[in-house]
C-alpha cells in the first residue's frame, strides 16, 4: 500500500472513530466488530450493552481503526529494530539496545525489569567492548 493511500485509508478510520465518540453511543452486542486483522486470530475482550441495555462481555476479532494503528506501531517497530542494527552493525551501539527494542521495552522498563537505574542501564548501551564477533552475528 502507497503511502497516500494509507493516509486515506487512516482518515477514513479516525473519522469513524470520531462519529462513534461523538455520538456517545454505547455499542450493542450484535454491531460488535469482527473484523479480521492484525489480531491474528485471537479474539479480544469487549464490553458491549445487550438487549436490555445492560453492560456485558463479548468477544471481537478486531475492527478497522484497531487494525490501521497496530499495523501503523508494527511497521515502526520494525524500523526501529532495523536501525538498531545497522547501528550495532556499524558499532555505535551495543546489542542492548535492538533487544530492549524487540521486546518492545524502553529505558525505563528495561531498568524497572534489572533493579537498576536508568543511567546505569543506559551505560550499557555504549559499545566499548564490544567483541567482533557480536556484530557479525547480526
Amino acid at each position: 500500500m502507497d503511502c497516500a493511500a494509507y493516509y486515506q485509508q487512516h482518515l477514513l478510520a479516525t473519522a469513524q472513530m470520531n462519529l462513534f465518540i461523538k455520538e456517545k453511543r454505547l455499542m450493542k452486542e450484535n454491531e460488535l466488530p469482527q473484523e479480521k486483522g492484525a489480531l491474528d486470530g485471537m479474539k479480544e475482550l469487549c464490553y458491549v450493552t445487550d438487549a436490555q441495555g445492560k453492560y456485558t462481555t463479548a468477544l471481537s476479532e478486531g475492527w478497522e481503526v484497531k487494525n490501521i494503528a497496530l499495523e501503523a506501531s508494527f511497521d515502526l517497530l520494525q524500523e526501529q529494530i532495523q536501525e538498531a542494527k545497522t547501528q550495532i552493525q556499524a558499532g555505535k551501539q551495543s546489542p542492548i539496545v535492538y533487544y530492549m527494542i524487540r521486546e518492545r521495552m524502553d529505558w525505563a522498563t528495561l531498568a524497572s525489569y534489572m533493579n537498576r537505574w536508568q543511567w546505569i542501564i543506559k551505560r550499557h548501551a555504549k559499545p566499548k567492548s564490544i567483541c567482533s564477533f557480536v556484530r557479525e552475528d547480526f
